[in-house]
Order: C-alpha cells, then sequence, then structure tokens
C-alpha cells in the first residue's frame, strides 16, 4: 500500500477531530488539540499529494468525510430512537 493512501485516512481522522473540536471545545487545551487537528488534516493531505494523483486525493479524502459523516449521522439517530423508541 502507498504510504499516500495512508495520509488520506490519517487526514480525515485528523478532519474528524477538528470538526468536533470547533463544535464542542471550550478549555484551552481543547482549542490546541483542535488546532493541531487543522494543521495535521493539511499537512497529510498536501504530502499525500506528493505520491498520488491530486485530484484523485482530494476525491478520495472527500469521499470518506462523506462516507464518515453519513455514519455518524446514522449512528446518532439510531442511537435516539434506540433510546427514546
Amino acid at each position: 500500500m502507498n504510504i499516500g493512501w495512508l495520509k488520506i485516512i490519517g487526514a480525515t481522522l485528523f478532519e474528524l477531530v477538528w470538526v468536533t473540536g470547533l463544535k464542542y471545545a471550550e478549555l484551552p487545551w481543547q482549542w490546541g488539540v483542535t488546532a493541531l487537528s487543522i494543521l495535521g488534516s493539511s499537512y497529510c493531505l498536501i504530502t499525500a499529494g506528493n505520491t498520488l494523483p491530486v485530484g484523485t486525493a482530494y476525491s478520495v479524502f472527500v469521499g470518506l468525510m462523506l462516507s464518515v459523516t453519513i455514519l455518524v449521522v446514522i449512528f446518532r439517530f439510531w442511537l435516539f430512537f434506540l433510546v427514546f423508541g
């Protein structure tokens, strides 16, 4: 497996952390984690473009983010209906 694909997966995970951090961060260390996650996501995505075609890298990144977002929404509503039924 090419290291570029692992960087795309890492960028996706960093992206999830900073998007969540923007919504829920209150303490200074939480904002620090959010800022580092923004830098980590950018770094992983930019350096993945060194070994993969940029269009492919960005398309896979967006597709992974969309898939994970849909799974989180499904799980959240499934849990809501399971508890409040």
